[in-house]
């Protein structure tokens, strides 16, 4: 299914949030599994709405990466 079609959709699978979203869909499945993302179980699959994932996606904080320098200095201290 294209990237277009998942947009236009109000109820998605998982597969399909993590492409609405870019993110992985293990990450998707972290959300639902940490309670952070509502989902619906039907038995076979998760079912998300499009909104509550916006809703969610926007209430994450983006949490900065270490650079490679950091994690430098860090070895450079226990030396």
């Amino acid at each position: 299914m294209t990237a277009k079609l998942i947009a236009e959709q109000r109820w998605m699978r998982v597969e399909e949030a993590a492409v609405y979203a870019n993110v992985g869909v293990t990450y998707v499945r972290k959300l639902i599994r940490t309670r952070r993302l509502p989902a619906m179980n039907t038995g076979r699959y998760y079912v998300i709405d499009r909104f509550k994932l916006d809703a969610c996606l926007e209430g994450l904080e983006a949490v900065p990466s270490t650079s490679r320098d950091d994690s430098a200095k860090k070895i450079s201290r226990r030396s």
